[in-house]
């Protein structure tokens, strides 16, 4: 389930850092050959997110 946390935008000592889609798309294009299992199932999700947003607290 999405959440909402345009509040934090605002809030002091707090920085925000966006993966966008258009940088999934790029890592989706490299192209990696691995017989590791673990890995390729990480891969799979990882070219089907849209955006990422990391908030930190200072």
């Amino acid at each position: 389930m999405a959440q909402n946390f345009n509040a934090l935008d605002n809030l002091k000592n707090t920085s925000e850092t966006v993966v966008t889609d258009e940088m999934f798309a790029l890592i989706a294009g490299v192209d990696i050959d691995s017989d590791d299992k673990e890995f390729n199932e990480i891969k799979k999700i990882i070219d089907n997110l849209k955006e990422l947003r990391i908030y930190a607290n200072r």
